[in-house]
């Protein structure tokens, strides 16, 4: 799908090359009034395919799925179907282009916000149906078909829910529909209203499902918060969540992100992303969360957000005294996670200790110029290099970490040894050109760190 351009054009398909024998039969040299009228009196509805010309979803569909020989009869036998080209060439005839007035009312009037979107309009040319994205020919047909029903037609769903019509089963539909299509109002709405007022009312038996615990902390995790019954329930039955859902650690997942953004993340910065404070009171803030849950949460979630903090205000001296104590508390093992978990690494990266020390490291080179926090950081580059497993992959992006530490410390010949030797590696070759054009600035006495703004 592609983004929405400003500039639209309605495609009347006078000269243009979308005709097929085969396939969706799409309208040409007719006016919208005209189609619609022709829907009317043929007692079909209307599909319409807002596409942009410079769209690569757009032109796969025409190229794969629209011409489909099954696709076209189901098609052709209950839609009259028209291309509506939004963005505007010079090769656009006259007749494009007197569309563009209609073309701007109706992008607007039906959210269309990407491409290639799909409008579905019943015999009288009423919205009944939206849906957007690359698909293939057997999930298009799904969407033509949900497109000739009443119970799942969008707007009519959409209509039932605003009149307090829609019953609750068809919710979690609607929510999930409403989140593809990009009304992501509308699908915060419904989540939460879902969840308020039918799933955190059922009984606990009848609430631990693996749907509703989907639905709970996927489409409904803007409500899902320390004062909800869902969170109350996932907090006291975090085993039984976890076997419900086949994930080891799934509860304490959510919990903690609870309670990271509730007692930490929204008293450290404001809604403009603001620090409140340039030093916060960590003690206070462990003390809370020692009382309201209990201090295993504490001392697992105060640290990496420490670091997260210093990081982000760009305060490294503190960052690096917050990663000592890391150190102290969880020494750094081959294989080990428990100090990368402490820094805060990503977990669905390489997430070892010897990958927390690189990307530690990394920071720095990065981020300061002060020599002290780059010997530092040239100290954590060499333990990760010790603590790598063999044949890992991950020794040539550990070695081109130490070479430019050592490089921004002035040790250029040990830094160009250490690159050639990044680039030797064998087990991993990515990254290998720009190794090798980081090695080339090396040589050249070139900057291979950005220029550093003060804050």
């Amino acid at each position: 799908m592609k983004k929405l351009l400003f500039s639209m054009a309605f495609l009347s398909l006078t000269g243009l090359s979308f005709a097929q024998k085969k396939g969706i039969k799409f309208e040409q040299g007719q006016t919208w009034e005209e189609i619609k009228a022709k829907a009317k009196i043929e007692n079909k509805y209307l599909f319409v395919d807002v596409f942009a010309t410079w769209c690569g979803p757009c032109k796969a569909m025409d190229e794969e799925v629209f011409p489909n020989e099954e696709l076209g009869k189901f098609m052709n036998e209950r839609f009259i179907s028209v291309k509506v080209q939004m963005d505007s060439n010079k090769i656009d005839t006259n007749q494009i282009n007197s569309w563009f007035q209609i073309a701007h009312q109706m992008a607007k009037e039906y959210g269309v916000k990407c491409y290639p979107t799909y409008l579905f309009f019943d015999s009288n040319g009423v919205a009944v149906h939206k849906f957007t994205g690359q698909l293939d020919d057997t999930t298009f047909k799904k969407v033509a078909l949900s497109a000739l029903n009443p119970k799942k037609q969008y707007y009519n769903l959409m209509k039932a829910y605003r009149n307090k019509m829609l019953d609750y089963g068809q919710m979690p539909g609607l929510s999930r529909l409403s989140k593809h299509l990009g009304e992501g109002m509308d699908a915060k709405q419904i989540a939460e209203d879902y969840i308020v007022n039918y799933l955190c009312k059922l009984k606990a038996e009848e609430f631990f499902s693996k749907d509703n615990l989907t639905f709970v902390t996927n489409e409904g995790v803007d409500s899902f918060n320390s004062g909800s019954r869902a969170f109350s329930l996932i907090y006291k039955n975090p085993e039984k969540t976890d076997r419900i859902m086949g994930k080891a650690g799934f509860a304490q997942n959510m919990i903690c992100w609870v309670i990271k953004k509730e007692e930490l993340y929204d008293k450290l910065w404001n809604q403009d992303r603001k620090a409140n404070t340039e030093q916060p009171d960590w003690k206070s803030l462990r003390a809370i969360i020692s009382k309201r849950y209990t201090s295993h949460y504490a001392d697992s979630l105060l640290l990496p957000t420490q670091l997260l903090f210093y990081q982000i205000e760009k305060n490294w001296e503190e960052y690096v005294r917050y990663v000592e104590t890391a150190f102290k508390q969880y020494p750094p093992r081959r294989e080990g996670r428990k100090f990368a978990s402490a820094v805060g690494v990503n977990p669905y990266s390489a997430g070892t200790d010897a990958w927390a020390l690189n990307e530690v490291a990394w920071k720095l080179f990065l981020n300061t110029d002060k020599l002290e926090l780059l010997e530092r950081g040239l100290a954590y580059s060499e333990f990760s290099i010790d603590l790598d497993i063999p044949k890992s992959g991950n020794l040539n992006q550990y070695l081109d970490t130490k070479a430019n530490l050592l490089y921004k410390l002035g040790r250029v010949k040990e830094a160009i040894a250490t690159e050639e030797k990044a680039i030797r590696d064998p087990f991993s070759t990515i990254f290998v050109k720009e190794y090798e054009h980081t090695l080339l600035k090396m040589r050249l006495g070139e900057a291979t760190w950005p220029v550093l703004v003060t804050k």
